[in-house]
């Protein structure tokens, strides 16, 4: 069985999310900042978003932070090493979408 992934692209800055079956209008909400960020992040419009992960790129994951229906979050990004992570979103209803984050 094949996983069949969109990638759709947010007209705001053109930034890449991968979304396997969550709204893409509900995941071009979603705003995360600085972006290169170093360490804390800052991540808007995830009312709807139950798990937050910053997965790096062997697919690891590197933390996680649940979330009960706050609309904003503040990760911590101490201890996490410089490169890129994509942030992997969760919502109430078991639907995944991606960002890609640079840590410097």
């Amino acid at each position: 069985q094949e996983n069949v992934v969109d990638i759709v692209f947010n007209d705001g800055d053109y930034t890449p999310w991968i979304v396997e079956g969550m709204d893409v209008d509900r995941a071009s909400l979603i705003h995360i900042y600085p972006n290169p960020a170093s360490s804390t992040l800052n991540i808007k419009n995830v009312g709807e978003i139950s798990t937050i992960e910053l997965v790096n790129l062997l697919g690891q994951v590197t933390y996680r932070q649940l979330n009960s229906g706050n609309s904003s979050v503040v990760m911590s990004l101490d201890g996490q090493k410089s490169g890129i992570y994509m942030i992997r979103f969760t919502d109430t209803d078991n639907n995944i979408s991606m960002k890609k984050l640079i840590v410097e």
